[in-house]
């Protein structure tokens, strides 16, 4: 079997509560051609002296100030030397064996694949909450309009980031749906039935509490990715919302040559439309979900998706001031 050398990222900030489970978690994998990185943001607390416990296993780590977590994963990359790229924070995991996992899937790959993707187990302080495999089967389209993968069950080849790209320094909390967007305009992805990783969730995660930004970086990554494709059928559909103006205003040209592709644009829009009106329902953002819901209902291909006909019909059923009421009710009980 062949052994590509694999890169490991770790970005971290004032996480000493985590990091050496983490650290241990991707030492102990027994690959043979594993580089270790981390970055950490120059934090006050533990953190440097468990870096110092295992510097022996690390290619290379540094404490010092940066711009963000985008810039600190950038910085990692830059060092990198593997041929595939992965990135762990410093409160996720890796499960045993999902390098060598990975590895397999790489040497079985064609070329143009530049991501393979699995699974991740979300866990919190009492133990295992349940497994995250992303969409069920995704399609082109589906890949473009939203994240379908955790970022910690995602290697990716070096070689594609190198033409698209690292991370979008712009984007401080949907960084990867970036990344991946534009190496769809170059590439493939390939989902596999491996689980790989395990994604913490605490109160201090940023996916727990900053859920809002999440959605504002996605949407203008999407629109960025719509404008550089030229597609005026969905730039004209989000253009008569009305909500998404700030975006389309803020579309940014993309630095790098790709082949025009034409993916089906109902489709796109469809997904991306109804993942801002999840995340929105979530996050409690319910004027804009229920303008959305509004507008998926008269258009949306494939309303039987899984919980997309449950949410419209609360949004269309209940006052907002009542599922929100309802929403806050439920954080308190649990």
């Amino acid at each position: 079997m062949l052994y590509p050398k694999i890169s490991i990222v770790t970005t971290s900030f004032n996480q000493g509560n985590f990091l050496e489970e983490t650290i241990l978690s991707i030492i102990n994998q027994e690959y043979q051609n594993l580089e270790y990185i981390i970055i950490d943001a120059g934090s006050t607390d533990v953190s440097i002296d468990i870096i110092k416990k295992y510097e022996d296993q690390i290619a290379w780590w540094v404490s010092e100030k940066d711009r963000g977590q985008s810039h600190g994963i950038n910085k990692g990359i830059e060092k990198a030397t593997g041929e595939i790229i992965a990135t762990i924070p410093s409160d996720d995991l890796l499960l045993p064996g999902a390098l060598l996992k990975v590895a397999e899937e790489f040497n079985n790959a064609d070329e143009h694949i530049s991501i393979i993707h699995g699974g991740t187990m979300l866990f919190n302080e009492k133990g295992d909450m349940r497994p995250e495999w992303g969409h069920p089967d995704p399609s082109y389209e589906r890949y473009l309009s939203g994240l379908c993968f955790s970022h910690t069950a995602g290697f990716v080849r070096k070689k594609h980031m190198d033409i698209v790209g690292y991370y979008n320094e712009k984007r401080h909390y949907g960084m990867d749906y970036d990344l991946y967007s534009r190496l769809l305009l170059v590439s493939r992805f390939k989902k596999t039935n491996h689980m790989f990783s395990k994604y913490r969730f605490h109160d201090e995660s940023k996916t727990v509490s900053l859920t809002e930004k999440f959605t504002d970086d996605w949407i203008q990554s999407f629109v960025n990715l719509i404008y550089n494709l030229q597609l005026k059928g969905i730039q004209n559909e989000l253009a008569v919302l009305g909500i998404f103006d700030p975006y389309l205003k803020k579309a940014e040209s993309f630095e790098f040559s790709f082949e025009k592709i034409k993916p089906d644009e109902r489709k796109t829009s469809d997904n991306f439309l109804t993942d801002i009106m999840r995340a929105d329902y979530r996050t409690a953002n319910l004027k804009r979900a229920k303008l959305l819901a509004t507008h998926i209902e008269k258009s949306y291909e494939l309303i039987d998706e899984y919980d997309v006909p449950i949410i419209i019909s609360r949004l269309k059923k209940y006052p907002l001031f009542f599922i929100a009421t309802a929403k806050k009710l439920k954080r308190y009980i649990n």
